[in-house]
């Protein structure tokens, strides 16, 4: 190898030598000032300085003078709403104001159509309309007892309407008693010798005032040979007295009302 050649590689060694020494430096500078920019030294005379002057001084800026204010301007615009005070530390947001519920609407109803009026009762006989309501209990009495004895339940019905009007506590003149108006022998007579009980009934009791009334023109019935009329004359005059004197008008006129009062008692559609 020539002597320049060794001449020129120790000088490029030296001069890598020098730059990894230059970088290493600068590693270390840059890693004591921290991150950013190293600044530079300050000189001997810049100490100097700093230490004759003492520690520096703020500039002061002054800011420019705003114009001024019109008043006419100021009443126009209104005032701006004031900046709400600063929460305290740790305290905790004001709570938001719950959503409103959301009802459903309810659905429309359907107007229910009007109930048609009731009509006009059917009676089911035509007395229905002239019986006083509190009377009225004593029509299935008086057909079950005219059923009992084979009788026609409208001349039942009608005989008891003639007697006393379908009154069970009324007292006659002649002391007849109840709805069929039976006097105190005609209930001895029925209660021991056509009943064949040991004992009389009460005429006061509905049941057995019918019971009673209808066995007697059963019996009647009987000794007239099925003449209702005469068996009617008779339940109002007495039997002994028909025979004897013959019908009394009033006995008569009893009769008629009796039949003529049918019609009004037949039951059925």
């Amino acid at each position: 190898m020539s002597s320049r050649v060794r001449v020129a590689r120790s000088k490029f060694l030296l001069f890598v030598s020098a730059l990894s020494t230059c970088v290493g430096l600068a590693a270390v500078s840059s890693s004591q000032s921290g991150p950013g920019k190293a600044e530079p030294l300050a000189s001997s005379g810049e100490a100097a300085a700093i230490s004759d002057t003492g520690p520096p001084v703020e500039a002061t800026v002054e800011l420019p003078t705003p114009p001024p204010r019109d008043p006419a301007t100021d009443a126009a615009t209104p005032p701006s709403a004031a900046p709400a005070a600063a929460s305290e530390p740790g305290a905790l947001p004001p709570a938001e104001p719950a959503a409103p519920a959301v009802v459903a609407p309810a659905p429309p109803t359907t107007p229910a159509a009007p109930a048609p009026p009731p009509g006009p009762l059917q009676p089911s006989m035509p007395a229905d309309t002239i019986v006083p309501l509190e009377r009225a209990a004593l029509k299935p009495i008086l057909m079950q007892a005219a059923a009992d004895n084979g009788l026609p339940t409208d001349l039942v019905l009608a005989q008891a309407w003639a007697e006393s009007s379908w009154q069970d506590s009324v007292v006659s003149s002649a002391e007849a008693v109840g709805v069929l108006q039976l006097t105190a022998p005609t209930v001895d007579f029925v209660s021991r010798q056509l009943l064949r009980l040991d004992h009389s009934l009460d005429p006061l009791n509905p049941a057995d005032n019918a019971r009673m009334g209808t066995r007697y023109l059963r019996h009647l019935l009987g000794r007239t040979d099925n003449d209702l009329r005469q068996a009617l004359i008779a339940y109002n005059q007495g039997l002994g007295a028909l025979r004897r004197n013959g019908p009394y008008p009033e006995a008569q006129r009893y009769a008629d009302r009796v039949l003529a009062l049918r019609p009004m008692f037949t039951t059925g559609p």
